[in-house]
């Protein structure tokens, strides 16, 4: 999968929360998020230092509580929300 598959708003969620370390896995597990800007697949020209192939998700608060989390993620670790 690549970072331009997905389209800023749209909602995701998780593949796979287990394969993260334990703090950051129970914090991704049922929760869904919001792509706040995709980065691009390839590096652009050879001046750009920025992210490659990454997508910045805004996790929302999960039932109401908790707290609200910008991750910068690989778009592998995430699916779109049916």
């Amino acid at each position: 999968m690549n970072s331009e598959d997905f389209e800023v708003g749209q909602v995701v969620t998780c593949k796979d929360p287990e394969c993260f370390l334990q703090p950051f896995r129970s914090y991704l597990k049922g929760r869904q998020g919001t792509v706040e800007k995709v980065y691009p697949a390839r590096r652009p020209d050879d001046q750009y230092c920025g992210p490659v192939n990454q997508v910045e998700v805004l996790w929302a608060k999960r039932n109401g509580r908790g707290k609200e989390q910008r991750v910068i993620m690989h778009p592998r670790d995430l699916s779109p929300k049916r």
